[in-house]
């Protein structure tokens, strides 16, 4: 009966040396992907060293990896290195990755960067949102689950864990809407320019609009929301 074939990315039997001065060297072969067969040898200072830098050149032939977390890496652990990759391979513009950093640093960490991989479920990130919502408002709740869906992203094609657990937490609240009213000021403002774009003669632009628009754009002050300009003024 043949020998099993072996499968692309493992080591074929390890043959160990102990050379002068103590020292282990390892040897054996691997298959990539195309199916070739590679003699791989490594040298350290122990077996267990030696075997070690043998598995990571066989994960370098394949489409294996060295796996940069585990899942008992804490939260923090992973977040350092995704922004790490994101860093090195520049997938995000400068900016982004700014406002990354600045999210894990102030908020995830804080929060919940000691929780283990392999403990972090949907309830568990469920509840870390949530706590982040009621200490700290929508805004941070938001930034933090968007960022901790992109580290979990990221946790998953190292093969740590099998989905993205803050893709199921339920949905944030919505901020509240920013209502803005015009003063009386304002209001004739816009009447002037619109009797000034309606006058016989003159090329009908956009222009006048965008001018209203720029004029009126300057929040109210409180007083006016009393006014009775506020209240749904007809133009």
């Amino acid at each position: 009966m043949s020998r099993p074939k072996i499968a692309p990315g493992q080591l074929a039997a390890v043959e160990y040396t102990i050379l002068a001065g103590g020292r282990v060297r390892a040897r054996s072969r691997v298959r990539d992907d195309a199916g070739v067969l590679h003699p791989v040898k490594r040298v350290a200072d122990t077996a267990e060293e030696a075997l070690a830098l043998l598995e990571r050149r066989a994960a370098e032939l394949s489409t294996g990896f060295e796996q940069l977390v585990t899942a008992a890496s804490t939260i923090a652990q992973a977040s350092a290195v995704w922004l790490e990759q994101l860093a090195a391979y520049g997938t995000v513009e400068g900016s982004t990755y700014d406002s990354y950093e600045s999210t894990v640093r102030l908020i995830v960490v804080p929060t919940c960067g000691g929780v283990a991989l392999r403990d972090l479920s949907v309830g568990r990130a469920d509840r870390i949102i949530q706590r982040i919502l009621a200490e700290r408002g929508t805004s941070a709740a938001r930034k933090a689950r968007s960022v901790l869906s992109l580290v979990c992203g990221f946790v998953v094609r190292q093969d740590v864990i099998d989905r993205n657990p803050v893709r199921d937490v339920q949905r944030l609240p919505r901020s509240p809407k920013k209502e803005s009213f015009l003063t009386p000021e304002q209001i004739e403002v816009v009447r002037m320019l619109m009797r000034a774009w309606r006058r016989p003669g003159r090329g009908r632009t956009r222009s006048c609009w965008r001018m209203a628009w720029t004029s009126c754009s300057a929040p109210a002050p409180a007083s006016a929301r009393s006014s009775p300009w506020s209240a749904g003024t007809a133009m």
